[in-house]
């Protein structure tokens, strides 16, 4: 089952369908409460994953069927140990918390709402009847990134 789970999740990645870009919309919280977001990071080497993922569906590749543990896929493909800590460290000057998923192609934040409009660079914009809201990370930190995924509290 596990084998099929990170076959589902690296078809996802390789296929875009993770996240396309860096707008999305912090919906208001009450100022104590933690919330959460994720944050999607590249791929070290998106061809090289592509092409190990589509090696397992391919019954004429010698890796037909032949899956990575989350640890290799984090070896080979996921963020390195120093662009973690970067993230880390950035979000720590914030007081918000951090946790790396298995693969290091996820980073979740955790703390108050305010501090992570902070360590965003939140605004919230109007568009016609549209409420949209935009943010920044530092340019290290954005390069490797490819964007957040929703707030939860």
């Amino acid at each position: 089952m596990m084998k099929h789970q990170l076959l589902r999740f690296s078809l996802a990645l390789v296929g875009g369908a993770v996240f396309g870009g860096l707008t999305g919309g912090f919906a208001p919280q009450a100022n104590a409460a933690t919330t959460s977001v994720s944050i999607a990071l590249k791929p070290q080497n998106q061809q090289a994953l592509t092409d190990a993922v589509y090696d397992t569906v391919d019954p004429t590749s010698p890796n037909y069927h032949h899956y990575l543990s989350a640890g290799e896929v984090a070896n080979q493909f996921g963020r390195s140990d120093s662009d973690i800590a970067a993230f880390k460290r950035y979000f720590k000057k914030y007081k918000l918390q951090t946790s790396v998923y298995r693969g290091h192609f996820y980073i979740q934040v955790r703390g108050s709402y305010t501090n992570l409009v902070k360590a965003f660079k939140a605004k919230r914009s109007q568009h016609g009847k549209t409420k949209i809201t935009t943010y920044q990370l530092p340019v290290n930190l954005k390069k490797t990134s490819v964007g957040r995924c929703g707030t939860e509290r």
